[in-house]
């Protein structure tokens, strides 16, 4: 009988450990899947930076390319975050309307020539790196930022 008293508490002690051990289990599931759908991460960060991260974030991966591969597509993902970022900040003027436009054809031949493996003339490189290159696309993002978010806020 004793045996029998020990093996029970045995089988009581390991259900209550088991039982212990599967509601911690249930409860960092449950606090996971708060976390995760309560609010998007990106929520966090203040708006006037997240208006930043597509457009930096293109020209990064464009800056990783163009070091190691043809910068030809690159014209074309920097033409692209250009147009993201003043759509984005609601710019609306010729000029910008103008550059906006000249990038999506310049990164749209590039990106052609590139896709039918042919070269365009040298010329069309030098002015597609100089108006639409990673360098000016993240000057121009960056200064325009800076004025719509700095120098606005100035009275």
């Amino acid at each position: 009988m004793e045996i029998l008293n020990i093996i029970f508490s045995f089988i009581n002690y390991l259900a209550s450990f088991i039982a212990f051990i599967v509601w911690g289990i249930i409860g960092a599931v449950s606090f996971v899947v708060s976390l995760l759908s309560s609010r998007a991460f990106i929520t966090y960060i203040p708006h006037p930076v997240v208006e930043l991260i597509g457009p930096l974030a293109m020209l990064w991966v464009g800056a990783e390319v163009e070091e190691y591969y043809t910068p030809r597509p690159v014209i074309f993902l920097n033409a692209i975050a250009i147009n993201l970022h003043f759509l984005a900040m609601g710019w609306d003027s010729m000029w910008v309307r103008f550059y906006m436009n000249l990038g999506l054809i310049f990164g749209g031949l590039a990106w052609w020539s590139y896709e039918e493996e042919f070269s365009m003339h040298s010329t069309f490189y030098d002015w597609a790196k100089l108006l639409y290159g990673t360098g000016t696309c993240g000057l121009v993002i960056l200064m325009t930022w800076v004025w719509e978010h700095l120098f606005s806020a100035i009275p």
